[in-house]
């Protein structure tokens, strides 16, 4: 387990030039972090480069909470309504 300072995620700007290469070298990350470790150094990196993928998956193709909160409401109400 590795503690980061909570400063050392980033700032929020970097997540608009996620690219291929910055996917790559994260998954290239987590495959050495469970094959044989890495660094304090590499997982202050993985963990900026977590961080930016998930800003921009939630930019891109955020989930639909929304839409599973009022279907969860709904089954709700039909399960109350049915006993």
């Amino acid at each position: 387990m590795c503690v980061l300072p909570a400063s050392a995620v980033g700032n929020g700007d970097e997540d608009s030039a996620w690219s291929e290469q910055k996917n790559a070298r994260r998954c290239d990350l987590i495959d050495r972090k469970f094959a044989r470790g890495i660094s304090p150094v590499e997982a202050l990196e993985l963990a900026r480069l977590q961080e930016q993928m998930l800003r921009y998956r939630q930019r891109v193709a955020p989930l639909p909470l929304e839409d599973a909160r009022n279907l969860h409401q709904e089954l709700l109400a039909k399960a109350a309504a049915g006993s």
